[in-house]
């Protein structure tokens, strides 16, 4: 399992991952369900905190973590927010992915097959446990 580079988390980042827990999107909501039902290495959180930012879903065992895009991110500068985040997240040693809202809801079988591939070539890095597909 790898471990994040120390990063206190505030208790306010805390409860808004608490929050986003609680009111989770329906795509946020069928990729849980997918990633929950796939009983093998890649063990999946979601709304975790990393830092001072919140990601959907994150494996530890991978350093994998997975973005849920809804309309918001495609603003200048949300798209800003994201690049910084992402360099943030990249710095702690961990690989990001991305899905649109509607690639989750309207072709969620293509996201997983995407998914596997991430998870297929992450394992092949020192220190990641095997995963098998996730399809």
């Amino acid at each position: 399992m790898r471990t994040l580079k120390r990063n206190p988390v505030s208790d306010k980042t805390r409860q808004r991952a608490r929050d986003l827990r609680r009111s989770s999107t329906v795509a946020e909501k069928k990729l849980w369900r997918a990633l929950r039902n796939y009983h093998a290495a890649a063990k999946f959180r979601r709304q975790v905190p990393v830092g001072p930012f919140i990601v959907d879903f994150y494996s530890p065992d991978l350093g994998l973590v997975i973005e849920v895009d809804g309309d918001t991110h495609t603003t200048e500068d949300a798209i800003h927010y994201d690049a910084s985040r992402e360099e943030f997240l990249r710095a702690q040693g961990l690989h990001i992915r991305r899905y649109k809202n509607s690639d989750i809801l309207t072709n969620l079988d293509s996201v997983l097959a995407d998914l596997y591939q991430v998870i297929y070539s992450t394992e092949q890095q020192p220190d990641t446990p095997h995963c098998p597909p996730l399809c």
